[in-house]
């Protein structure tokens, strides 16, 4: 399912009434992923998604102006899929990208690395890296010893810091983003923490853990 199409499906739903609606979105996303796991109703993933959505969400759509609603789905469709696997993998699910075809695997158990001090010191001399999106886009990303800058293919960027940890690991931290998905899917201070597992000869193999939260993925990060 679209972004587009469930802002405009919640729009012609809960009107466009213009006032002000007092709001806890980290407490809202906390509720939303509870009722998405608990819920037991067996539908489609698109009527789960727009029941639960519109029923959490509607009160708050029906208070707040047209604008002001396309902000706040965004930022709810996009944040659930950071903080709660139930509603990710029902995204994916909607978005057709079977398992075997990701770019990007969710694990519960994170795996050994397999690399050395050097294989980690040379993995910061590259500077720059990319990876494939779950869309099938490629971002550039620009590594220092202390930041980390994602290019998108639209030009729009996000900042992160940067701090090493150990021999195969080092974890970044969101400071800003211009891009549309980024700036809702993570807030300033939240962090990732990433091992580096192992080198191929195109890519290293990647684990990513959203600290806080149970997202922790597979990936390739290609040089």
């Amino acid at each position: 399912m679209k972004v587009q199409l469930l802002i405009a499906f919640f729009i012609i739903c809960f009107g466009n009434s213009k006032g002000q609606a007092k709001l806890d979105k980290d407490s809202l996303v906390t509720q939303i992923c509870l009722v998405f796991r608990n819920d037991q109703a067996i539908e489609p993933d698109s009527l789960k998604v727009l029941r639960i959505l519109g029923g959490q969400l509607g009160p708050y759509l029906q208070r707040i102006s047209q604008d002001s609603a396309v902000t706040l789905i965004n930022f709810f469709y996009l944040r659930l899929q950071r903080e709660c696997s139930v509603f990710r993998e029902m995204v994916l699910r909607l978005e057709g990208l079977p398992p075997g075809k990701r770019n990007w695997i969710d694990v519960d158990i994170e795996p050994e690395s397999q690399i050395s001090k050097t294989d980690y010191n040379d993995f910061f001399n590259l500077k720059h890296l990319k990876y494939i999106e779950p869309t099938g886009d490629t971002v550039i990303v620009n590594i220092t010893d202390s930041t980390w800058e994602d290019i998108f293919l639209d030009g729009t960027f996000s900042k992160l810091s940067l701090a090493k940890l150990n021999q195969s690991e080092f974890s970044i931290t969101f400071i800003e983003s211009n891009n549309l998905l980024r700036k809702y899917f993570s807030k300033p201070g939240d962090k990732y923490r990433y091992k580096i597992l192992k080198r191929e000869t195109k890519y290293y193999s990647m684990f990513v853990h959203a600290i806080g939260t149970d997202f922790k993925q597979l990936f390739k990060l290609y040089y």
